[in-house]
């Protein structure tokens, strides 16, 4: 990106508890170590990471738009878990309609 001051760095992904403010889980994303393609399913494969812990438990996880994803979502129904995030409009597989309310 060329507003960033350097061409390298650190990524840390957190799964963090809302009502404590508490870090629960802590993960420094590395590319290479993911072990597939960068560019495919990197949210989906960090999420499922974080919350590998709490499988069952029927919580529900929060993200924000670079992890939110349908793949996502059917993951985590499958593990009794619930997920919220923010969606980009341009999503290929989401069709906004007009509203005269907004």
């Amino acid at each position: 990106m060329p507003s960033k001051p350097a061409k390298y760095g650190l990524k840390w992904c957190l799964c963090g508890d809302n009502e404590n403010a508490y870090v629960c889980h802590l993960s420094t994303y590395i590319a290479e170590q993911q072990g597939d393609d960068p560019s495919k399913n990197v949210g989906q494969t960090v999420v499922t990471e974080l919350v590998q812990p709490y499988r069952g438990s029927g919580c529900n996880i929060t993200t924000d738009k670079y992890f939110t994803s349908i793949l996502l979502t059917k993951e985590l129904l499958q593990q009794n878990m619930t997920l919220v995030g923010t969606v980009r409009k341009k999503l290929k597989f989401l069709q906004f309609l007009p509203s005269r309310k907004r």
